[in-house]
């Protein structure tokens, strides 16, 4: 082999290494949004988080599942973007209709960070839930 092919080789394995660390340290990420309180209307969801990781969170996903309701799946319920910094205290409204008054569990599926990286919730690794009722 030459060296030309030798040191392309390397520089492959290299890449190869070091993107396998980063998928294990991204792994080990811990929740990078903690949803502090909430309460749902007949239209909608009423939210107050933080972020709790160490960069501005971009983009978060977030899924929604009535209490009590078995075999149902995560599903996405709200998309937010923005620019939400470490420590920061934030509140938002969006619609989420929901025929009778009930109680939904609310949790965090993925963040998307300002450096790119990304965030997403697994069995091993994911948010605390908040469970939020309907005021009167």
């Amino acid at each position: 082999m030459s060296d030309g092919k030798v040191e392309l080789a390397r520089a492959f394995l290299l890449a190869i290494g070091f993107s396998l660390f980063l998928q294990q340290a991204e792994g080990q990420m811990p929740c990078p949004l903690k949803l502090i309180s909430g309460r749902t209307s007949s239209d909608g969801i009423h939210l107050e988080f933080r972020n709790t990781g160490k960069l501005p969170i971009q983009q978060f996903e977030l899924s929604c599942v009535p209490v009590g309701v078995q075999g149902v799946r995560r599903p996405m319920c709200h998309e937010q973007g923005g620019l939400f910094y470490p420590g920061g205290e934030y509140e938002m409204d969006f619609l989420y209709a929901t025929p009778v008054p009930r109680t939904i569990s609310i949790n965090l599926r993925t963040a998307r960070l300002s450096d790119g990286s990304f965030w997403m919730a697994s069995r091993r690794q994911s948010c605390k839930a908040l469970t939020v009722s309907r005021t009167k």
